[in-house]
């Protein structure tokens, strides 16, 4: 039996190299929540969209924010929609939070943000998507 191991000892010490690699990494570099996620493509030899980086930047930003109304859409929502006006019309306490960005991220990507500030924030009561019809 430990004939037919011998056969895949360098294979198994890669793979515990690896594990060590990539738990001193852990330790060491103590990633958050948000580069764990995959919203960032980090695409070889490629540099990340500028929405991208955005709305990465964008959501640590305003992630543990406790808005009552998020929004998330295209830049029409971006540009259109001004949360200081928008908190003059509703009830005292109520915070209206716009994550709204770019029409390139499409609605998956405007469901995923919404879905990543629900599950962060428990005081959202209203989602809001903010598109322009033609895009």
């Amino acid at each position: 039996m430990s004939s037919f191991i011998l056969h895949f000892r360098s294979w198994i010490a890669a793979a515990l190299l690896l594990v060590l690699i990539e738990t001193a990494v852990w330790c060491i570099g103590r990633p958050s929540e948000f580069d764990r996620t995959n919203f960032l493509q980090f695409s070889f030899a490629h540099d990340e969209t500028p929405q991208r980086l955005f709305i990465y930047e964008k959501i640590k930003a305003f992630a543990n924010s406790n808005p009552t109304i998020v929004q998330s859409g295209d830049s029409s929502g971006f540009y259109g929609i001004e949360p200081a006006v928008v908190m003059k019309y509703l009830p005292d306490g109520a915070t209206y939070l716009n994550m709204s960005c770019c029409a390139n991220l499409g609605y998956n990507g405007y469901y995923n943000i919404l879905d990543f500030m629900a599950e962060h924030n428990p005081s959202i009561r209203y989602m809001v998507l903010h598109i322009t019809p033609y895009t």
